[in-house]
């Protein structure tokens, strides 16, 4: 029997030539991705039944539209309309990876976000950028050459793949800095930009077209919001690091907490950290928990910090679990990366007794019987298995004060997951815009010929009351979003106006409540203050983290 150790595997994009594919290659690799979701993805029933999504109709629509295709960007393009027909913020792929490396991406000197309304505004303006004395911060983007920012987004809408709509207006906003792949080369070497100034005042300017090809070194402005009624930024700095990007102060004229916790994605244990800041929290009358942005990473991360919020005599948090499918995609992806050639796959899974040998040294607790379930006519086929994410609780007493979470369409897997866990038992008030609302968990699968890598969900989250998460945003109990002058004035409005939220909860009969906070301290910030990056586009949190995890299964 093969022997193997390697069973945590780094997911790594790698960097390959484009080169132009014959018909007869596109046609074997539209085959193989489309073979690859059938036996690999996880939510069919659902999409059935919340999109009509029919597969094998997709498939046949695909070839259909692979008869037109000239080039390698057109069968990219044919790839990425059917994952996205799925409506799974998951389903990513790396085709602006595979034109960034052969003919480069262009992209404006300027960065957007989203605002009020779901309008796009400019939140950064690159240094040497020729619209630093033409367009300000805060001014609201209308349409590019032409075409209003309407159109644009339902013209994206078909190619990049989201669970929410919450979810494609936040990722659609950042992206506008750069000219969608599928959109082709400009016709002209300078951009047509429409705005509306802070007076309501249209703005048109021309700005040139800047490619980024290979591995430049990004440049960078800083965006930081300033509050004049929530003033963070006189502090001291203390020493509560960990594994995450975490950051904590105290508003101490109210004696509030504020953590800001940006990623979920490494790996290293962070139970420690949360232990350090609980306990620093612990004499805090109300605490701000800010996930806004934060597009997840590994999944028992968000079920352990819900411990932390949830009463120690209510273990029932810990009962969220992952529903895997594990197929042959399934297992090239975890074996073949870990040295294992096709040979070895075939010799793993030859027969039920190789086969129950190789599931348990990959954790999977089975027995022969259960696995000979899963042979038909000789053959190993798919089969389903739930696994517990957490199996830790906090140490520290669970913080039984008063939560405000803020929250926007940033918001996405792991925090999804941590959200819909704590909105369960009712523990927080959600202030800001709808969630991602995203809960697969995505593995690669690279086509044979162009290289192409279209991430799948394998697996389905579930919180403990069995929630499905996937396609379903929780809506914030106070909605809220920056208006244009905030965003131009750097405040942020959605602290605020959380703040105010969490005062009024903690006294709720006073009739007056201020919202200037004093001073805070800063406890402690392993958040590098990067700013807005100019360059490639990078792959989000929840498309670089695909991990598995070692833990007891029994097959369904």
């Amino acid at each position: 029997m093969i022997q193997f150790k390697k069973l945590l595997l780094p997911l790594v994009i790698g960097v390959h030539s484009l080169f132009a594919l014959s018909q007869e290659q596109m046609k074997e690799d539209l085959s193989s991705f489309f073979s690859a979701y059938k036996q690999q993805y996880a939510f069919f029933d659902l999409k059935r039944k919340d999109n009509g999504v029919d597969w094998d109709d997709v498939f046949q629509k695909s070839k259909e539209k692979l008869l037109k295709a000239k080039t390698d960007l057109d069968f990219y393009q044919i790839l990425s309309e059917a994952q996205v027909a799925l409506g799974d913020g998951h389903c990513y792929n790396n085709a602006s990876d595979l034109i960034y490396y052969s003919s480069g991406i262009y992209a404006l000197g300027l960065s957007f976000t989203l605002g009020e309304g779901n309008r796009v505004f400019v939140n950064g303006i690159k240094e040497d950028s020729d619209l630093n004395d033409k367009v300000e911060k805060g001014f609201r983007l209308i349409g590019i050459n032409g075409e209003s920012i309407r159109s644009i987004a339902k013209r994206h809408r078909k190619w990049n793949s989201a669970s929410s709509k919450g979810q494609f207006m936040n990722a659609f906003a950042s992206s506008l800095q750069y000219r969608h792949i599928y959109d082709g080369k400009p016709k002209s070497s300078k951009a047509t930009l429409l705005f509306e100034n802070l007076d309501g005042e249209r703005v048109e300017v021309k700005s040139s077209w800047l490619v980024y090809k290979g591995t430049p070194a990004p440049s960078s402005v800083i965006s930081s919001f300033i509050n004049e009624d929530i003033e963070m930024n006189k502090a001291e700095i203390g020493d509560v690091t960990g594994a995450l990007p975490l950051e904590l102060k105290i508003f101490k004229d109210h004696n509030i907490g504020y953590m800001k916790l940006t990623s979920f994605m490494k790996t290293d244990d962070p139970k420690p950290q949360f232990e350090k800041a609980l306990i620093l929290l612990e004499d805090t009358d109300g605490l701000i928990l800010d996930l806004r942005g934060n597009g997840g990473g590994v999944a028992k991360w968000g079920y352990l910090l819900a411990n932390y919020f949830i009463d120690n005599d209510t273990p029932a948090i810990n009962e969220g679990w992952l529903t895997t499918i594990y197929s042959k995609v399934y297992f090239q992806k975890r074996l073949l990366e870990g040295a294992f050639t096709q040979e070895d796959l075939d010799e793993a899974f030859a027969d039920v007794k190789a086969a129950t040998q190789t599931l348990n040294q990959m954790g999977l607790k089975v027995t022969e019987e259960e696995v000979e379930a899963q042979f038909v006519d000789g053959k190993f086929v798919s089969f389903e298995g739930p696994k517990i994410m957490n199996d830790r609780v906090n140490e520290h007493v669970a913080y039984n004060q008063p939560l405000v979470i803020l929250m926007d369409g940033g918001c996405f897997s792991t925090t999804d997951i941590f959200m819909t866990a704590i909105n369960d038992y009712k523990r927080a008030i959600f202030v800001g815009t709808p969630n991602g609302a995203g809960s697969g968990s995505p593995i690669p699968y690279v086509l044979p010929n162009s290289k192409y890598t279209a991430y799948i969900s394998f697996g389905r989250f579930y919180t403990q009351s069995e929630v499905m998460i996937e396609g379903r945003p929780i809506q914030p109990d106070v909605l809220v979003s920056k208006t244009a002058q905030d965003i131009a004035d750097g405040r942020d409005t959605v602290l605020q106006a959380g703040f105010q939220t969490l005062m009024e909860t903690i006294n709720p009969t006073n009739s007056f409540v201020s919202t200037d906070s004093g001073e805070a301290d800063l406890i402690s910030s392993t958040i590098k203050k990067v700013g807005i990056k100019f360059g490639r586009p990078t792959l989000p949190d929840y498309i670089r983290n695909s991990l598995v995890e070692k833990s007891s299964f029994k097959i369904k």
